[in-house]
């Protein structure tokens, strides 16, 4: 985040979630550093699965209220925004990897 810059940024946001809200879409999450870096900012949210990511994502960067909100607020950015997709790694043998419910998982080797 550029110095002198939180304030718009958070304000910009907090109207991005709402209007996210109002879509039926997942709202950000904002992590601020404490330490390190000066002015670090991690939007963050989360999603039930790759597919729902992909769908939200969709319609998030189709809705031009969201995409006019998001515009403005890259300026406040230092730098280029990015995004980076984490998940949770299944447990081995849970029907999520080897499985379904109704078929019972089978554990490799």
């Amino acid at each position: 985040m550029q110095n002198g810059h939180w304030r718009e940024f958070h304000a910009l946001l907090k109207e991005l979630n709402a209007t996210m809200e109002a879509k039926g879409l997942v709202p950000f999450q904002v992590w601020e550093s404490s330490f390190g870096p000066w002015n670090g900012a991690l939007l963050i949210a989360d999603y039930e699965s790759l597919a729902a990511y992909e769908r939200e994502h969709d319609a998030m960067h189709a809705d031009p209220a969201c995409m006019q909100l998001w515009r403005q607020m890259v300026p406040h950015f230092e730098g280029i925004p990015w995004t980076d997709l984490w998940w949770t790694p299944s447990q081995p043998g849970s029907p999520a990897v080897f499985g379904s419910p109704a078929t019972p998982a089978v554990e490799p080797g």
